[in-house]
């Protein structure tokens, strides 16, 4: 199941199988909770499911303001829904607010999100 999500190859209701199981491993307290909405996002965007990924990642800010990847995918989840506004929000959020955390992709959203904004109209 988890190779043809890979593969781009898996209907919704793998996914949503994949989501489901996912969901049981990542609540056995291996990953802090904000981190388990963001591990979760993915699975919800492969289906087009933009409202439950947009609804983990409010989660994660409303527990953590400072949490970059959680602006920055909000920003973007923003742009594609037609609100560029509200994506510069969240992507000036990210950079004037956001807290660098070890070992994970906070410098390239930094700068992906700097970038956006000096793309957006």
């Amino acid at each position: 199941m988890f190779q043809e999500i890979a593969d781009g190859a898996a209907d919704a209701h793998s996914i949503d199988r994949a989501i489901a199981h996912y969901s049981v491993t990542l609540g056995r307290g291996l990953l802090a909770s904000m981190d388990r909405k963001q591990e979760l996002r993915p699975l919800y965007l492969m289906p087009g499911d933009r409202a439950s990924a947009q609804h983990l990642l409010e989660d994660i800010v409303s527990g953590d303001p400072h949490h970059i990847e959680a602006h920055y995918r909000l920003g973007v989840i923003a742009r594609d829904g037609g609100d560029p506004a509200l994506a510069m929000v969240h992507w000036r959020q990210a950079l004037d607010r956001g807290t660098l955390r070890a070992g994970g992709r906070d410098h390239e959203l930094v700068l992906r999100a700097a970038l956006d904004l000096g793309a957006a109209p």
